[in-house]
């Protein structure tokens, strides 16, 4: 019969309360991480002036992005030159994705705008239109104004058998003041900034299908 020795036993029973006090802590050393919050892009149906004059037909390219703004997190601009990307607040899908989206609905109820062609049909439209986003975060440089902001480069080009010919190119810049520094509030600013866009562009279209087309 093998019998241990006191010290033997202590050193045992030693180790066996030891590792009672730890293993009860290591179940808890899983840290909690907060959830992943997605949001949408949503410009909301177009208010639409009455329109008598010639409707056209576009096409929208593949819209883009500059690369710092490029990703789905929510950016934010703390002073001149740093910005902070927030992995726990993220649009649905890219912004370039869903500004394109929200821009090709604006678009079909336009009066002025007969069909919207998506960006992957090669039939010959009147005009094609490239969008492009320049700027895209949360203005936090003072924590009592922040703002949304949005600037986009509009390009529109004319595509007939002759081939493409850019008719004008405009920028076209918002910053949304906004109550506070949430997620929330940042995509309702990016939002209302996308509204005032679209209106204006629309508006720009309307004058361009006016113009007497070119023999």
């Amino acid at each position: 019969m093998n019998i241990l020795k006191p010290s033997k036993c202590t050193a045992l029973l030693l180790f066996l309360a030891v590792m009672g006090m730890l293993w009860p802590g290591c179940v808890h050393l899983r840290k909690s991480f907060p959830d992943i919050k997605t949001y949408c892009l949503d410009a909301g149906p177009g208010d639409y002036a009455a329109y008598t004059g010639a409707v056209i037909s576009v096409r929208l390219k593949p819209f883009s992005v500059v690369p710092q703004f490029a990703d789905r997190y929510l950016t934010y601009r703390a002073d001149e030159i740093r910005y902070e990307s927030d992995f726990y607040h993220q649009l649905m899908a890219s912004p370039a994705v869903m500004i394109q989206d929200q821009a090709q609905g604006w678009l079909k109820g336009s009066p002025a705008i007969a069909f919207v062609l998506p960006a992957d049909v090669t039939a010959n439209p009147y005009y094609l239109i490239d969008g492009k986003v320049l700027e895209f975060y949360g203005d936090y440089r003072r924590s009592d104004e922040p703002k949304a902001v949005l600037k986009m480069e509009w390009t529109v080009s004319k595509s007939d058998l002759e081939g493409v010919k850019v008719l004008f190119q405009k920028v076209y810049p918002e910053a949304i003041s906004i109550p506070e520094t949430s997620p929330q509030r940042l995509v309702e600013g990016w939002n209302q900034a996308l509204v005032k866009i679209l209106s204006e562009f629309e508006g720009d279209l309307r004058t361009l299908a006016e113009k007497p087309k070119s023999k």
